[in-house]
């Protein structure tokens, strides 16, 4: 009885232990492919963060390129507002000269202009008068030349006459 029962347990322990094995087997199939599947997603995200990092650096450096253009443009457009202040403050000195020069010329045109239209008037009215005049001897003359053609004719008379 006691053999049988010695018996009975050892086969009960072996067929566990047989379950128990087979589990185990199981169990480290399943941690292989486990650690198989850990290590290919670690070498994975590995390669994706060697990526990341390679264009992390190649936008840093871009970044960089761009802060030094960004600050040669701003060094540039100050030097441009500079020039254009110049520019304008030049351009302002001579717009305020040539304006006075302008004004100044203007003046000088109307006082030329209302001498020559105080000339003008007077050399019309210089003509007038000598006009008149001319027309005084013209009257003159034709008188006398009336006269004169009177007197021929009377002379002529005369002549005869004496004759």
């Amino acid at each position: 009885s006691l053999k049988t029962k010695a018996a009975e347990k050892e086969q009960e322990l072996t067929a566990q232990n047989e379950k128990l094995s087979s589990e185990l087997a199981q169990s480290k199939e399943e941690f292989e492919s486990f650690k198989a599947e850990a290590e290919k997603k670690e070498n994975d995200l590995n390669v994706q963060i060697e990526t990341l990092t390679t264009e992390l650096e190649e936008l840093k450096s871009s970044v960089t390129e761009k802060d030094s253009e960004l600050a040669k443009a701003k060094e540039e457009n100050e030097s441009l507002k500079t020039k254009a202040a110049e520019k304008e403050q030049e351009l302002t000195a001579q717009n305020e000269k040539l304006s006075s020069e302008l004004a100044q010329s203007k003046e000088e045109f109307e006082s030329f202009k209302a001498e020559a239209e105080k000339k003008e008037n007077d050399l019309n009215v210089q003509i007038e008068t000598l006009t008149t005049e001319l027309e005084e001897l013209k009257s003159s003359v034709t008188e006398k030349d009336s006269e004169l053609a009177k007197a021929k004719e009377e002379n002529e008379s005369l002549k005869t006459k004496a004759a």
